[in-house]
């Protein structure tokens, strides 16, 4: 069924569709299927204009469409022939055509001054509700993106946590702290943990290999709040052995038992 909206009469309480709402509503879903504009249409391998209140609508159609029996459909549809509300007729013996009598006099073309507001109107107000849809859309998707990103903040700042080898409090009061000393930047510093403690290691190893003092290991807050992931530690250069010099060639000057060369 297309978009858009159909006028219907004030008078239309007064008739005698409006004392039975089932067939009231088979009447306006006539007048809904009733193309507002002329249609090329093709039908059984058969193409032909569709006129503006007409449409193509068999017996077996409507009985599907409205639920109820052949006989009923068919004593309504002759009821509203009776009244001169529509016309049947049969093309190419296998094409029922539906045409709604005088769909001109209430469904003119040509929109009156309030009816051209009204669809300005309703324009605005279908448009509004894109928009809104639109952006309740991208809202939740910023929300979704956004919470995938927090997730897997907080899930590298567990795996930092707990390769940390010194004091430390449990997930929740080391996280909020973390947030809290550093409240717009906090997103930014956690990628930088894990590359700074492998650092941290690394020094700590290599002093403990030459002898030197290595200090223990800081509470987890500590090393937070005193920005330890920006210590740049000196790098240890291991000294190659040193070749042992050659000696130099033993010369012979004997000849033998008491002998000599001459």
């Amino acid at each position: 069924m297309a978009a858009g909206w159909i006028k219907i009469s004030r008078d239309l309480p007064n008739h005698w569709l409006w004392q039975d709402a089932e067939r009231l509503k088979w009447w306006l879903d006539l007048l809904f299927m009733a193309q507002w504009e002329d249609r090329q249409w093709l039908h059984d391998s058969h193409v032909f204009t569709l006129k503006r209140g007409q449409m193509v609508a068999s017996i077996p159609f409507l009985v599907e469409r409205w639920g109820r029996s052949k006989p009923t459909v068919i004593a309504f549809l002759k009821l509203l022939e009776k009244e001169q509300m529509i016309e049947r007729k049969v093309l190419y013996r296998q094409t029922p055509i539906l045409t709604i009598c005088n769909y001109e006099s209430y469904q003119a073309l040509v929109d009156t001054q309030v009816d051209s507001l009204f669809d300005a109107q309703t324009d605005r107000q279908a448009d509004s509700q894109l928009d809104r849809k639109k952006e309740i859309k991208e809202i939740k998707e910023d929300k979704n993106n956004n919470m995938a990103e927090l997730s897997k903040l907080e899930e590298d700042f567990e795996v930092f946590r707990k390769a940390y080898k010194g004091n430390k409090r449990g997930f929740k009061a080391e996280f909020e702290n973390f947030k809290k000393k550093y409240p717009k930047e906090w997103q930014q510093i956690i990628p930088l943990l894990m590359p700074a403690l492998h650092r941290m290691e690394e020094w700590r190893a290599a002093a403990s290999a030459r002898g030197e003092f290595v200090p223990q290991y800081a509470m987890l807050q500590t090393w937070i709040n005193q920005r330890r992931w920006e210590t740049e530690y000196p790098t240890f250069v291991t000294p190659q052995p040193q070749s042992k010099p050659q000696e130099p060639p033993t010369r012979n000057y004997g000849g033998g038992f008491g002998g000599a060369d001459y």
